[in-house]
């Protein structure tokens, strides 16, 4: 019996909790009673939970060439941690006739539980002025903290030195790690006195071989306004 199948119990079982109906002169809208201790249909698939990371502090800024940088901060508010996280960025004119949209991935590749991860896009071509901007959250990969494929880092600052009136830092410190790593991944966003995110900068190691340790020299630009304040990112690979 079809039925029996699809929900993953037995004929007799069926029979017994419909005692006045005959499986043999069954017809189109009868009333069946389905054991409630079943499985799951045997043809319906299990659907993932969706991801979803909220995104704030969306800022996009024109530049001198014509294009505009844009900036926005993923949050996971979840307890799983996520990897490659893909942000879509668009940019449209008041009367939305023009719209440009580009997708970014963030500049590290893991975002853990509770944390949050700044991503940058540039849009090359001449945008409209002024222009009306949104920014959507894309996807996400789940990623095991227990894996090892990403270790610990612990970054220091050793100078941070202001010029151009405050839209240039240059950053300089060293990561140490408690086990030697390939390759090490440091970003840099820039804030205004608003908290506004006006500039990112990545910088990666060139180790030629795993290292406990190591110096980073990063310059970190504004593309519009003076930088109040800066923030680090950090994530190492074995």
């Amino acid at each position: 019996m079809g039925i029996s199948w699809f929900y993953n119990v037995s004929l007799d079982e069926l029979k017994t909790m419909n005692p006045d109906v005959n499986p043999n002169i069954m017809i189109v809208g009868t009333d069946l009673l389905i054991p409630v201790a079943t499985l799951q249909p045997t043809n319906l698939t299990l659907e993932p939970t969706p991801i979803l990371l909220p995104l704030d502090g969306l800022n996009c800024l024109p530049d001198a060439e014509g294009g505009a940088w844009c900036f926005v901060w993923a949050n996971n508010t979840s307890s799983e941690a996520y990897e490659n996280v893909t942000i879509g960025f668009n940019l449209a004119d008041l009367q939305a006739t023009q719209v440009f949209s580009r997708q970014g991935t963030a500049p590290l590749n893991v975002l853990l539980a509770g944390e949050k991860i700044p991503v940058a896009l540039y849009f090359s071509d001449a945008v409209p002025q002024p222009f009306q901007k949104s920014a959507q959250f894309v996807s996400a990969v789940p990623y095991n903290p227990d894996s090892g494929r990403y270790l610990p880092i612990n970054v220091e600052v050793s100078s941070d030195i202001s010029t151009l009136e405050g839209q240039l830092i240059t950053i300089a410190g060293e990561f140490t790690l408690d086990e030697p790593a390939s390759n090490v991944t440091i970003v840099a966003v820039a804030l205004d006195e608003q908290g506004n995110l006006i500039g990112l900068r990545r910088w990666q190691s060139s180790l030629s071989e795993p290292a406990n340790q190591g110096e980073f020299k990063i310059d970190l630009a504004a593309v519009s306004g003076k930088i109040a304040e800066y923030l680090l990112f950090a994530e190492a690979q074995p």
